[in-house]
């Protein structure tokens, strides 16, 4: 929920300076998909060959390319299994869940199609290029 708010709040600053914490937005981002992709594995619902191979996979190539659009990508797979393993092990909270996230989705909206999605394929292109 947090991660959700962060964002907006921050834009409301006239002064419109990065913090400390904006500067390290996206390495919290991503070491909370760390620790969901860690839960999985020592919870035996994902292989551990496969969970570990994906961590040092993810590491080199974000080591690697130095990535902020990679690093987004990154978290896709953890947050997804989540919802998965949710929607397995306590439909419920998984249908919450996928609720919450159309709510996110319909919240951030305007800036999805117009700033997010486009910088995120423009990164993504520049990788192979």
């Amino acid at each position: 929920m947090t991660d959700l708010l962060d964002g907006p709040i921050s834009r409301l600053d006239p002064r419109k300076v990065q913090t400390w914490v904006g500067r390290h937005d996206l390495t919290a981002d991503v070491t909370v998909s760390l620790g969901c992709w860690l839960f999985l594995i020592f919870s035996n619902l994902i292989n551990p060959f496969i969970g570990f191979g994906y961590i040092f996979l993810g590491a080199f190539l974000l080591w690697y390319f130095k990535s902020e659009y990679l690093a987004w990508a990154f978290q896709a797979p953890p947050y997804g299994m989540m919802i998965l393993v949710a929607l397995k092990h306590a439909p419920t909270y998984g249908m919450l869940l996928i609720v919450w996230i159309v709510i996110v989705v319909i919240i951030t909206w305007p800036r999805f199609p117009k700033y997010t999605l486009p910088e995120f394929l423009r990164g993504m292109r520049a990788l192979f290029k």
